[in-house]
C-alpha cells in the first residue's frame, strides 16, 4: 500500500483538481483508491457525491461518532471517498488553540 498526501495551505493552487485526477488515473489502472476530504469547503466531496445531509463524514470519524467503515462511500468498484465536512473547521481551530495553549505554558 502507498499513501500520498495532497497539502498546501495557500488556497487556489490545484489541490483538489490534483488530487481528483490522480485518483482517478490509479482507480482506473486497478488499484484500490481512498481519498479523504479533509477540506472544511468539501470540494473534493462535492466532485463525486451528491449532496447529502444524512451522509457520516470525517469529521464524525475524528470526534468518534462513527466507524471509518461507515463513512466512506463508493464512487466506483476501485475508488471510494470519506467525505468532508463543514465542522472540520471546528476540529482544526480546537487543535490550534490547544497547541497555543500547550507553547504557553512551557
Amino acid at each position: 500500500m502507498k499513501t500520498f498526501t495532497v497539502w498546501n495551505h495557500k488556497g487556489g493552487v490545484g489541490k483538489t483538481s490534483l488530487t481528483s485526477l490522480l485518483s482517478l488515473y490509479l482507480s482506473e489502472t486497478s488499484r484500490k483508491v481512498l481519498m479523504i476530504d479533509l477540506d472544511s469547503q468539501e470540494s473534493l466531496t462535492s466532485g463525486f457525491l451528491e449532496e447529502n445531509e444524512t451522509r457520516k463524514t470525517v469529521y464524525d470519524w475524528l470526534i468518534g461518532k462513527a466507524k471509518i467503515k461507515d463513512c466512506i462511500e463508493e464512487v466506483n468498484s476501485n475508488l471510494s471517498i470519506l467525505s468532508g465536512s463543514l465542522l472540520v473547521s471546528k476540529i482544526q481551530n480546537s487543535v490550534n488553540q490547544s497547541v497555543i495553549r500547550r507553547d504557553l505554558k512551557t
